[in-house]
């Protein structure tokens, strides 16, 4: 799979997933995005890859940020939960260090 391919598959994913989540339908995603219904779901069909200002407005419609609808995981490591990731985001650094050490200490 080529990674523009990968890159697809998981935005199409990551949205289709998000928009369900929130309780919308495609047609009330594209008018809050200002895009096409038919262009959302050949996004969420994986058929296109959005522009970065689509991607954007679409993330501002879901109420998410960009890295969350453009993680890809790692092959053969598990995705990170979202959760967590969440909570860390907007941390200190010290912040970030200290949740290293304790989570190195309970799993490694």
């Amino acid at each position: 799979m080529t990674r523009e391919r990968a890159l697809r598959a998981n935005l199409a994913h990551a949205v289709r997933h998000a928009r369900r989540a929130r309780g919308l339908t495609q047609r009330a995603l594209a008018a809050r995005a200002g895009i096409g219904e038919k262009y959302l779901s050949r996004i969420e069909r994986a058929l296109v890859t959005p522009s970065l200002l689509v991607a954007l407005e679409l993330t501002a419609a879901l109420g998410v940020p960009l890295a969350e609808l453009l993680a890809t995981p790692s092959l053969g490591a598990p995705p990170a939960p979202v959760s967590i990731l969440k909570l860390l985001a907007d941390r200190p650094a010290s912040d970030l260090e200290r949740a290293e050490r304790v989570l190195r200490a309970l799993f490694a």
